[in-house]
């Protein structure tokens, strides 16, 4: 099955169930924002609801994630890079901005600069019913799908992070997964990073609302915006 192929399932699936909550036959056709980014040669959707303030993030199926053990553990993958979606960033800097009504958020664990918000901010996700988190069966072996398993994503803390002067990523708490990894598991390549001993469906929800004067600034980011051709690498 060609990689484009499994994208478009993915895709087709989320699109199954509602994507907004408060859509219907009058809906206005401004409320939604959308938008691409494009990283390690794959195109990631980002839509964005200005009546609800819930943001969709969609793009690969079992994309691979690297492990991370200087700041809290966790798991991790490039989303876009800085340029890539203006939307995403200012959603991203409005909601971790001191004035901003909503708290700071940060995962319990995660330490270092990634608690900093003069360095990073962060947002939680909400897996999408459709999500799945695959982790690697055996040192060695990161072909998927065989050498993978799913596990429960009811237990996981997702959450997107986006340096101040660098790209998005999401990442997913190490300690969820390790409650539910078998000896042996998890470990990818075998390399130091454990690259793609975890995989995830991007498939996730955030709730970002704007007051009103910030929403006037959305209306016109989407002009930056560019769609490109999903493609994927082998390994992705």
């Amino acid at each position: 099955m060609k990689p484009w192929y499994l994208f478009s399932l993915l895709l087709g699936a989320v699109i199954a169930v509602p994507l907004f909550s408060q859509s219907g036959p009058n809906e206005d056709p401004h409320r939604y924002i959308h938008d691409w980014t494009y990283s390690h040669f794959g195109s990631r959707h980002v839509q964005y609801d200005t009546y609800t303030g819930e943001l969709l993030l969609v793009g690969e199926i079992a994309h691979g994630m690297d492990y991370y053990s200087s700041a809290g553990e966790f798991w991790w993958c490039g989303f876009g890079a800085y340029q890539s979606s203006p939307i995403l960033s200012f959603l991203m800097r409005e909601a971790t901005l001191e004035y901003h009504d909503r708290p700071d958020y940060y995962p319990t664990g995660l330490s270092g600069a990634y608690v900093d918000p003069d360095a990073y901010s962060l947002i939680p996700l909400k897996a999408l019913p459709n999500q799945r988190t695959f982790v690697n069966t055996g040192s060695g072996n990161t072909d998927y799908s065989d050498d993978y398993r799913a596990i429960s994503h009811d237990n996981l803390e997702f959450f997107l992070y986006q340096s101040h002067s660098g790209g998005f990523n999401i990442a997913v708490m190490h300690d969820g997964i390790q409650q539910q990894l078998l000896a042996g598991e998890g470990l990818g390549d075998g390399s130091s990073n454990r690259d793609n001993g975890v995989r995830n469906h991007i498939a996730f929800r955030a709730y970002l609302p704007l007051p009103q004067e910030k929403l006037k600034v959305t209306g016109f980011l989407d002009q930056f915006s560019a769609a490109y051709d999903t493609e994927h690498v082998p390994g992705l």
